[in-house]
Formats: structure tokens, sequence, C-alpha cells
């Protein structure tokens, strides 16, 4: 499938990123984590593209999701490095408990037979059948796929409520660099509901995540 080598492009580009962003002298631990977790949801989502089974789907599936959580951390550590702020890194507290908790759901689904927290099928999309993930039954308001995909959004308003703090902070300047994150992560959030509520396929994350992840670099290495 040509779609597969995509992405192994675009795990390179990644892997250029977080080379270029620990080399300079202004280098953010909070974006080598995104674009590292990047370049291995793509080298995940290249193996998945070729799952037949739904046990492989389900393995695959579960490490793309881990990496995706790893993406609202490492954006919030960027934010913090960039802010400079001491008092701002107690926003990395319920950050990493959501991530915490999003893990916990992921490794019972994955670990405890019988769990069922997570279904996995093929929808269709674009003409084509994908492997994607959806809630099942045993799903509650705080625990299950729905709640999973639910802290992304808080993690989301957090992020925009640490980028506002931030903006307000520091020297009109740089307030772009926040108003630009804000607006990025809002559209992401968007993609990630319309991904949702249309049961496309995981990996358009990936795709969007690419020029996000060019563009942070920019932001945080070689902007004035």
């Amino acid at each position: 499938m040509m779609l597969r080598v995509f992405f192994i492009l675009f795990a390179l580009i990644a892997v250029i990123c977080f080379v270029f962003g620990v080399r300079n002298k202004r280098r953010n631990i909070g974006y080598a984590l995104m674009s590292a977790a990047l370049a291995a949801a793509n080298v995940v989502t290249f193996f998945l593209l070729d799952s037949r089974g739904i046990a492989a789907a389900r393995r695959y599936l579960t490490l793309y999701y881990i990496c995706h959580i790893v993406f609202y951390l490492s954006a919030v550590l960027m934010i913090l490095i960039m802010s400079k702020s001491k008092r701002l890194w107690l926003f990395i507290i319920p950050v990493g408990l959501i991530n915490i908790y999003q893990i916990l759901i992921l490794a019972c689904n994955y670990f405890i037979a019988g769990a069922n927290l997570i279904l996995f099928e093929k929808k269709i999309a674009f003409g084509k059948l994908w492997w994607v993930a959806d809630a099942s039954s045993k799903n509650s308001a705080f625990w299950g796929f729905g709640a999973f995909r639910g802290f992304y959004f808080v993690s989301t308003i957090l992020i925009i409520v640490l980028c506002i703090i931030g903006a307000l902070r520091t020297a009109s300047t740089f307030r772009n660099r926040y108003l630009a994150i804000i607006i990025v992560e809002s559209l992401y959030a968007v993609l990630e509901y319309i991904i949702r509520v249309n049961y496309w396929p995981a990996w358009i994350l990936c795709v969007a995540m690419t020029p996000i992840c060019i563009f942070y670099l920019y932001i945080t290495t070689y902007y004035p």
C-alpha cells in the first residue's frame, strides 16, 4: 500500500525535527519528546495499515494511542519551558494525572481478559475499510474509551489556559507564539472530534501532526 510509504517519510521528518530541536542552543525538551512520539506514532501506523487480524490491530492501535497521549504531555512541557515560569509548572500535575489515567484504561483493556472497554473493528472511510477503535457497552462516564477520548479535550483546555497565562506574563513581542499554539491546538481538537464522530482512521491525526511538528520546531527554536 502506497500510503504506508508516506508514514515512513513522516517518521523521517519527525526524526529530522527531533535532531534539529535537540541540537539547537534553545532546545526544548518538551518539543523533543513530541517529535520523538510523532516518529514512533508514524512507525506504528506503518504496521497498523498492514494489519489483517484484530489481534495485530489491537496491539498497534493501543501503541498508537499511547503515542497520542504523549503529544499532550509534551505540548505542556514545551509551553512551560518556553514560559520560563516556575509557578506554571503546576499545570504538569493535572495533565500528568490525566495521561496516567488514560494509560490505565488502555492497559486494563489490553491486559485484563474480558475487560472489553474498547472495540476494534473495521469501518468504511474514504471508500475503504480501516481499523478503528470505539467505545464498548461496558463503558461508564469516567471509565472506558469514551472517557479516554474526553480527557483529550480536558488536556486541550488546560493547554489553552496555560498559553493564555503565559501570553499575559510575557512581553508583547512573544505573545504571538502563544496565540499560534492556541490556534493550532484548537484546530487539532476539532479535527480529533470530526475523526471520532465519523469513525475515520486515527492515522489522520499523524498526518496533521507532521506540519504541526515542523511549525513547533520554528516556534521553540528559531522564532525571535
